[in-house]
């Protein structure tokens, strides 16, 4: 009797393998870091948007950081970069990979340091790693299915001019230069679309201020955009150049994804539910348009 049971147990043992081989693996489009506190949505272009800024969750126990700055400033832009994402689905089939902080940037600040962007929390900086760790395997799945990429980090900003600010790690003075100079004096080594530079047919000036720069394409869709063929450079308003996401997630320090910092303004972007829908629109048409010229990615309607 009992090596009847156990002869039962082993080819039922057996059979359970053997329909596990034939399933299809399992898919996981959504992943959550520690404590629900980090979100990635798996995409299928060559496009990365990162939001690590415009949480509202407060960790009980995880304290604040001492100096916050900016905290106000990022109103809406996870609702921003969702509805971009969902504009996507609805007008192409396909959709960015997404990587959401839903931490208050008082408790974390993912654009920054882990020093400064975790005053040295045990949770925090599990968070942090969980954020920057999303991106990193983001960027890997970009790479094999495609060779190279796009990382954009999704802000907002309230300077009084209201428009598009677009960092590329490029200050005032170097963008205040002739675009032969920006272009001879190596200046595309100290930016973050170095790969876009060297893997492509276009000049560093081209890229960031030219016809077939993202300035430009936001210009077309009635956005005004910094920097742009209208607005080469910030001539001493405020601008951001980029932070910690685009220097680390980047080319250039090497590699073969480029990185953009898209500031945006409050008014007529991320202020109501109608504009924000109006934008993601109008990026998903911007995009479509980038990622064909500079990545030849096919992501058009399916």
């Amino acid at each position: 009797m009992l090596r009847f049971v156990r002869a039962c147990c082993l080819f039922l043992l057996f059979c359970a393998i053997a329909s596990a081989q034939t399933l299809p693996p399992q898919t996981v489009d959504t992943l959550r870091g520690t404590g629900g506190l980090t979100e990635y949505l798996a995409g299928d272009l060559p496009l990365i948007l990162g939001v690590p800024h415009g949480g509202r969750i407060e960790p009980p126990g995880m304290p604040d950081r001492i100096s916050v700055t900016g905290s106000r400033y990022d109103t809406s832009s996870l609702e921003l970069a969702c509805a971009i994402r969902e504009a996507f689905r609805r007008m192409t089939g396909k959709t960015p990979h997404l990587i959401q902080l839903l931490v208050h940037r008082k408790k974390v600040d993912a654009n920054r340091d882990p020093l400064e962007g975790t005053q040295g929390d045990s949770l925090a900086t599990r968070v942090w790693d969980d954020f920057h760790g999303f991106v990193k395997r983001a960027k890997k799945k970009v790479v094999e299915q495609f060779g190279r990429g796009l990382y954009v980090d999704l802000h907002g900003h309230q300077h009084p001019h209201e428009r598009l600010e677009l960092g590329y790690l490029l200050v005032d003075p170097q963008l205040a230069l002739p675009d032969d100079s920006l272009d001879q004096r190596g200046l595309h080594c100290k930016s973050s679309i170095r790969a876009m530079v060297e893997e492509g047919p276009y000049p560093l000036s081209a890229l960031v201020r030219g016809e077939v720069s993202l300035g430009s394409m936001y210009n077309a869709e009635g956005y005004e955009a910094i920097p742009s063929p209208r607005f080469p450079g910030p001539r001493g308003e405020p601008y951001f150049t980029g932070e910690y996401s685009i220097e680390r997630h980047g080319s250039r320090d090497g590699g073969s994804v480029s990185a953009i910092q898209l500031e945006t303004p409050l008014k007529g972007v991320r202020d109501t539910e109608a504009h924000r829908r109006a934008f993601a629109e109008a990026t998903v048409r911007v995009f479509l348009r980038y990622l064909d010229e500079h990545f030849h990615s096919g992501g058009g309607p399916q």
